[in-house]
């Protein structure tokens, strides 16, 4: 185990001096960090600080060597980052929901590492001090700094991962019942922030279908699978070529490619009504035959450096469209139509067609 020592700003925006601990994982052997405050300011604490680093290379060896016993004693910001890396591994959630975990616990391991609060502590106010401090300060700049709110949306996300995690406290004798469990978020509703649904007339369809094919022509083919047939961009990119019956001009959904960090291939979708046989609509069938044909000539062209992926939709180089990427193409490309004045709204591709 090694460790350095980085500056953290509070909330008050004082500069704290924080010990980061680098070590293997004895479980999983991968490199991993604890960060353990010092409880020293940045200004004229540095040497003192650094001198600190063998007194909790000493303390927090254990990490490298067997999972740390869990008691009402343990911080809760250890605890929990305990449970979500249990969570990683016992199989009771994908990899692409435990990385949105991972994302929102940020938040909760920074703040409850600074305030060092034991499970046997955990009181409702906590709690609620937390998700107040969220709600306003939750949100970092990484330009400037700066501190904004987070969305009660996002901090009702980070409530039900709390709430979780010490109803497995609760389970575990550790608490006696959960501190958590009935602290509010305040702000807006969650059905606050549904979309309401557009829906496109025939005309705005054509119109965007139009505009595609002259300025985005690689998105075509998702833009036509968006708009009649409402795929997901999850169920578009899992497309392969074993989906496509030409024999029997069908389309079949059976499987996903999601991405948070980890780019993530599903042998499923999203539900099970979502798995799906749909009749090939004429102008659609000839797209993903001239596609067939384009990706062969690639894969000539390219030889053993091509890329030889079964996903329909993918780069002249056979590398398929990153979730990510392929999502800001699409939306790029709607609000051009809007900025260019036609009729359809910016989040057309994701939309229904309105055939009245």
């Amino acid at each position: 185990m090694t460790g350095s020592i980085q500056t953290k700003t509070t909330k008050s925006g004082k500069r704290m001096l924080y010990a980061v601990l680098y070590y293997k994982d004895p479980a999983t052997q991968k490199g991993c960090t604890k960060w353990v405050s010092t409880g020293l300011e940045e200004k004229g604490n540095k040497r003192k600080a650094a001198s600190l680093i063998p007194e909790y290379v000493e303390k927090y060896k254990f990490l490298e060597h067997a999972k740390m016993e869990q008691s009402a004693e343990t911080p809760f910001a250890d605890y929990y980052s305990a449970w979500l890396e249990k969570k990683k591994t016992d199989g009771s959630i994908e990899l692409s929901t435990w990385e949105g975990y991972k994302m929102h616990s940020t938040h909760i391991i920074d703040y409850f590492s600074e305030h060092r609060v034991k499970m046997c502590e955990l009181a409702p106010k906590h709690f609620q001090e937390y998700y107040d401090y969220q709600l306003q300060y939750g949100k970092k700049s990484q330009k400037t700094g700066e501190r904004s709110a987070l969305a009660p949306r996002t901090v009702r996300s980070h409530k039900n991962l709390i709430v979780s995690s010490l109803n497995q406290a609760v389970i575990e004798g550790i608490l006696s019942s959960n501190p958590a469990q009935y602290v509010t978020v305040r702000g807006k509703c969650d059905k606050d922030y549904r979309k309401k649904e557009a829906f496109l007339t025939i005309a705005e369809a054509n119109n965007y279908l139009d505009f595609i094919s002259v300025h985005y022509p690689r998105l075509l083919l998702a833009a036509y699978l968006g708009i009649y047939y409402g795929f997901r961009r999850s169920e578009m990119l899992g497309l392969t070529w074993k989906a496509v019956d030409f024999d029997s001009h069908k389309i079949s959904i059976s499987q996903t490619v999601v991405r948070v960090i980890t780019t993530v291939e599903k042998e499923r979708t999203k539900t099970k009504s979502s798995a799906r046989t749909l009749d090939l609509l004429p102008n659609v069938e000839k797209m993903l035959r001239r596609l067939q044909q384009e990706q062969q000539e690639n894969q000539a062209f390219f030889g053993n450096t091509y890329h030889d992926t079964p996903y329909i939709l993918r780069w002249e180089n056979g590398k398929p469209y990153a979730p990510g990427l392929f999502k800001q193409c699409l939306h790029k490309s709607s609000q051009r139509i809007w900025a260019a004045g036609t009729d359809a709204p910016p989040a057309a591709p994701l939309l229904r067609v309105h055939t009245v």
